[in-house]
């Protein structure tokens, strides 16, 4: 009921009858209301009889509604809503007629909402179905302004309130921002599958929380985006569901199903997720052989030391627990005859897990790789003291092993796989079971390897066997067996060509063959055994036939022959042997061996000219084969031959010849085609040394003006060290001393002190006794003022040297610029450059003087 009189003055009538003229007309209705609220006279009531007769005149002027809203809701926002409900209640009845007719206005949706969290934060059911009732009035592009504020008052109020309200925000969000594919620029929006599960997490909804991990964890693929990996998820779930608050809503099938999944999808986490089953069944009173039983399954089922330690040691505590517990029981009931047996059981289990810790990682090692010999040959010594147990891992290995994978991964020569066949094999024969043993052997030639000097190992280990069994024709079974081997095949391929079968190269082998050929020999005794000789020669040229023969069975053959004497035709071996390899190292080892051997048969029968002829031959032959470097001990053999046959210029020649061979030019060419590691020191002493033997060869021969031209040939070799050519130079002067050629003494002193760069005070103390002893008073201050000079210049030069390069670095002659101090110098033109003398230290000795 509204009081007329008082709600409308006189000054209102002009208003009043313009409204009644036109009341669908918005402009008088707001003209009115700006009158009357500049009036400070004007009431509440007063603005509300207007507004209330404007929105029934205007029932969906949403300037209207707003302002009427505004009006009321700027009257009770400051009071208290349980004091005052009735007043709220007529409000919200407001804002309801008001959404009756705009129920697509959401900016009178925002104003309800906000008023209800802001003034009747208590009244949760309105406010949720105000929510519900929003979202279904506004169209769906309008909800993105709604659910901010309807996020925030499910944060607040939580549990299955909260919970519902998060669920209805699932099947709104993008899918792309649920998987972090995307993000929404209103934080409260920008939330993930994650952040959505944690909320249930926080709010308890068990189904909720179930629902949302089994959707990311089956498809790992959608979610690949999110903060936590698949794995974690997995792990999160498995918590979950094991915790004590949803532990009865799940049961044991269910757990076990989903840690099993979770191996299948992460194999490299195996000892994580048993450890989750474990600790779920541990906490569980009665359940002790469950979390045993996965204990075992675990650390069988395990591949990585890691996960084997974390299961092992958790077993192991758990095992520990269990004997405590036990233990303090028992002293309290003492007399418990069950409790007793029962603790015993459980220790003696206990010592059974501890003791077979070693065969437990080594299963868990063959899981990793069972190809993997290391790992075999530790599990045969873990069983080294169980003879059933061990014979039937052997055969457990030889089942289970891939011969073309078989590996050492430490890279232990010893492990092989024949190694296995051999060592199983063994077992029987040490106990005199050979005839087992040779069953081992036969299987063993029959399966495959990786290379065939496995197989070879076969072969000869089975001959060594018989060798030392008890068969009265255990020699003619031993050599029947290698040949077994070697006859197999006879074609023409690589030995190490991996495509074709080892059975098939077999014939090849180098070690079978040398074995073979020491067993053949080891049965010779005496010259008379002709046939088995011949037997060992047709093998020896049958190795040369199928080209396989190495320098060491060369000379074996060589050797054989010789023991038996055969001697030319161990000298043709040589010769073959030489045609054979023509890297000029192996030709020195040959030609080494060859040259003596052949020396010493001519040393004991009677030498002729033929027989020097044709050693000579043999050495020149050798000399123009083998490496320059390594030809010293040859000539100084090839010297001394000459020499004890009486030809003393032959041997001068020789050692001439040798000189030359020795030079750094000769050396340098044959480096060229043979990239070997020169040691400069090594010839240059080995030069000197051949120069020494042949200024005493000279001598001995009594020819001064060829001694003479040896000494000045050998002091000025710049190839020899600076010792070596003291020492020369001595000798040379010792001798022009004796023949009174003594100014060619001084010359000769003269010469060494310049090489040696005035460096030998010992020099000078020499060349003073000369002089007091051979010299007279005008030689002797020629020397000084030699002396003088000569100080005086290697001063100057140093001094010069040290003012150009004061940090003491070696300038290069010739080389390219590398300062900027060098780049700038000029270059002289070869016109002006009258300086030839590629070697400063070069003097030239006049001998006439």
């Amino acid at each position: 009921m509204w009081e007329l009189d008082r709600l409308i003055q006189k000054e209102d009538y002009a208003y009043e009858e313009e409204i009644s003229k036109n009341p669908y007309e918005l402009e008088n209705w707001l003209h009115y209301y700006s009158i009357k609220c500049s009036r400070t006279t004007t009431s509440f009531h007063n603005k509300v009889f207007i507004l209330e007769r404007a929105v029934q005149s205007l029932p969906k002027s949403v300037e209207l509604w707003t302002i009427y809203l505004e009006l009321v809701v700027g009257i009770v926002e400051s009071v208290d809503s349980i004091q005052y409900k009735s007043q709220f209640i007529l409000v919200n009845q407001l804002f309801n007629r008001a959404l009756l007719l705009l129920y697509a206005n959401e900016g009178i949706w925002i104003k309800y909402l906000k008023f209800l969290l802001d003034t009747q934060p208590n009244e949760l059911t309105l406010i949720r179905r105000t929510f519900n009732k929003c979202l279904v009035n506004l169209p769906i592009k309008s909800h993105e302004v709604i659910w901010p504020l309807y996020l925030v008052f499910a944060n607040s109020v939580g549990g299955l309130t909260g919970a519902k309200i998060y669920h209805k925000y699932l099947q709104y969000a993008e899918p792309p921002i649920l998987k972090g594919l995307k993000s929404h620029p209103n934080p409260i929006l920008n939330l993930t599958i994650e952040d959505i599960l944690n909320k249930f997490i926080e709010f308890e909804d068990f189904n909720e929380i179930n629902g949302i991990y089994a959707n990311i964890i089956n498809n790992p693929d959608q979610y690949i985006s999110l903060n936590k990996t698949n794995l974690q998820f997995w792990l999160d779930y498995i918590d979950f569901l094991t915790d004590d608050k949803y532990r009865a809503r799940v049961n044991d099938d269910h757990i076990e199903k989903l840690v099993l999944q979770g191996i299948e999808q992460f194999p490299d986490q195996i000892g994580t997720f048993y450890i989750k089953l474990t600790n779920y069944y541990k906490s569980q009173p009665d359940k002790e052989d469950s979390a045993r039983y996965f204990y075992d399954k675990g650390i069988k089922s395990c591949v990585t030391i890691q996960d084997f330690l974390l299961i092992y040691n958790a077993y192991i505590n758990f095992e520990e627990t269990i004997l405590d517990d036990l233990s303090e029981t028992l002293e309290l009931k003492p007399v418990n005859e069950q409790l007793s047996k029962l603790l015993d059981y459980r220790c003696y289990y206990f010592e059974q897990l501890m003791d077979s810790r070693p065969i437990l990682i080594n299963d868990m090692m063959l899981r990793q790789d069972i190809n993997n010999l290391d790992v075999w040959f530790d599990r045969f010594g873990i069983f080294k003291d169980d003879l059933n147990t061990k014979l039937q891992t052997y055969a457990q290995a030889l089942r289970q092993i891939n011969p073309f994978k078989a590996h050492s991964l430490l890279g232990i020569s010893a492990h092989k796989l024949s190694k296995i066949w051999i060592d199983y094999s063994e077992i029987y024969s040490s106990k005199d079971d050979y005839k087992t043993a040779e069953l081992i052997f036969t299987k063993a030639i029959g399966s495959q390897f990786k290379h065939p000097d496995e197989l070879a190992d076969i072969y000869i280990n089975w001959s060594e066997m018989l060798l030392k069994s008890d068969y009265e024709d255990a020699d003619s079974r031993a050599i029947e067996v290698i040949k077994d081997g070697l006859l197999r095949s006879d074609a023409n391929v690589d030995y190490e060509d991996s495509s074709i079968d080892v059975h098939k190269r077999m014939h090849r082998s180098v070690k079978l063959w040398a074995f073979y050929l020491d067993l053949l020999e080891m049965f010779i005794e005496q010259e008379t055994q002709t046939t088995e000789i011949h037997q060992v020669i047709n093998a020896y040229e049958k190795l040369i036939e199928l080209n396989i023969a190495t320098p060491k069975l060369i000379i074996a053959y060589a050797k054989f022959l010789e023991t038996w004497k055969y001697y030319e035709r161990s000298f043709t071996v040589f010769e073959v042997g030489l045609k054979l390899f023509q890297d000029p190292f192996i030709k020195y080892e040959i030609w080494n061996v060859y040259l003596t051997k052949i020396l010493k048969q001519i040393h004991t029968h009677t030498k002729n000219q033929t027989g020097i002829e044709r050693i000579r031959d043999l050495f020149d032959q050798a000399l123009d084969e083998i490496p320059p470097q390594l030809s010293k001990d040859f000539i100084i053999l090839y010297a001394n031959f000459e020499q004890e046959n009486k030809f003393i210029m032959n041997c001068i020649r020789v050692l001439k010849r040798g000189i030359q061979i020795l030079s750094q030019s000769n050396i340098d060419k044959f480096n060229i085609n043979y990239k070997s590691k020169i040691d400069r020191q090594k010839v240059s002493k080995d030069k000197y040394q051949l120069y020494s033997l042949l200024l005493d060869r000279v001598e001995e021969f009594q020819d001064e003006i060829e001694l003479r031209k040896t000494y000045e040939m050998a002091i000025q070799d710049v190839e020899l060290a600076l010792p070596n050519l003291l020492v020369l130079t001595n000798k040379f002067i010792d001798y022009e001393t004796s023949t009174h050629q003594y100014d060619r003494v001084r010359s000769l002193f003269k010469y060494i002190i310049k090489l040696t760069k005035n460096s030998a005070d010992s020099l000078w103390i020499q060349w003073e006794q000369f002089e007091v002893k051979y010299g007279n008073e005008p030689t002797f201050k020629e020397m000084l003022r030699f002396k003088r000079v000569t100080k005086q210049e290697f001063q100057d030069s140093k001094a010069f040297r040290d003012a150009l390069n004061p940090m003491g670095f070696v300038k290069s002659s010739d080389g390219p610029k590398v300062s900027s101090i060098n780049a700038s110098e000029p270059i002289q033109s070869e016109t002006t450059n009258t300086n030839t003398n590629t070697n400063p230290d070069e003097i030239d000795i006049d001998m006439d003087m």
